[in-house]
């Protein structure tokens, strides 16, 4: 754990926010075991930010990393000391948990149901704006600009989504390859992770095979919870799904299709 900024230490503090260059000292009235706030509220005060909707970076030697908590904060002031005594910081729109793990993400749903897992997850995609990944919502695919997306947050800044850029709105993540598609493609199996599981889990769940409850860590990754999910649909229907586990395969894929085709629940 790095030490605390000591008493009477200050630094300069170079910020750039899009270009614009600010100069400030940070020092031990803004230190004391609140680094990260402090520094966050002079950042916000000096551009007129809102409050955690931007985040901040420095570069060591190694690259860019997010300054996300105080501890982050003394190993920035650490590496600028040992420099040239300023941190160089480089401030973007954006939110606090850039690059966060699946697992710290909030995986609960807005639409009321408290407690039940969402499914709006681009799991493996980056937000070209502010750098969040996974994005969470709907995700802005670019069609006029290869590799180009923005989260919810980016998509009404000017500095990302400039009018020369055409945008599709993404709410789900198996949407992007076809929306018309009513199942997952097979085939799916322990193990496998990404946005077909994810669909596949959406639509066992609003089927009332998996639990609304569904783990955070098992969001997009076909674990022991789906799979009891699936051989249950498959026992309903009196299909058999063999004594290795259940595999989502092609009679699975055509039989979820009939049932979601005359679902209301779906």
């Amino acid at each position: 754990m790095s030490p605390p900024i000591t008493e009477g230490e200050r630094i300069v503090v170079r910020a750039n926010y899009g270009g614009d260059v600010r100069r400030f000292r940070f020092w031990h009235k803004d230190a004391k075991h609140k680094e990260f706030k402090k520094l966050s509220e002079m950042i916000r005060n000096i551009y007129g930010l809102r409050k955690n909707n931007f985040v901040m970076t420095y570069a060591d030697d190694d690259g860019d990393v997010n300054i996300a908590a105080n501890h982050d904060v003394r190993e920035a002031v650490n590496f600028a000391r040992e420099a040239d005594n300023i941190l160089r910081i480089v401030v973007r729109d954006g939110k606090e948990h850039v690059l966060v793990p699946v697992h710290n993400v909030d995986t609960s749903s807005d639409d009321g149901d408290d407690g039940e897992a969402r499914h709006d997850i681009h799991l493996d995609v980056v937000c070209d704006g502010c750098n969040v990944s996974p994005i969470v919502g709907t995700r802005y695919w670019c069609s006029t600009r290869p590799g180009y997306d923005l989260c919810e947050a980016c998509i009404g800044s000017p500095r990302f989504a400039s009018p020369s850029l055409l945008f599709r709105a993404i709410p789900y993540p198996w949407l992007l390859e076809d929306h018309k598609r009513s199942v997952p493609h097979p085939d799916l199996k322990r193990g496998d992770f990404g946005a077909e599981v994810l669909f596949l889990q959406k639509l066992l769940r609003n089927l009332g095979y998996m639990s609304k409850m569904v783990c955070s860590c098992d969001i997009g990754y076909f674990s022991d919870c789906t799979e009891q999910g699936l051989k249950s649909f498959l026992d309903h229907y009196g299909i058999y799904s063999g004594s290795r586990g259940a595999i989502y395969n092609a009679r699975a894929a055509q039989k979820l299709a009939s049932v979601v085709k005359e679902s209301r629940y779906v």
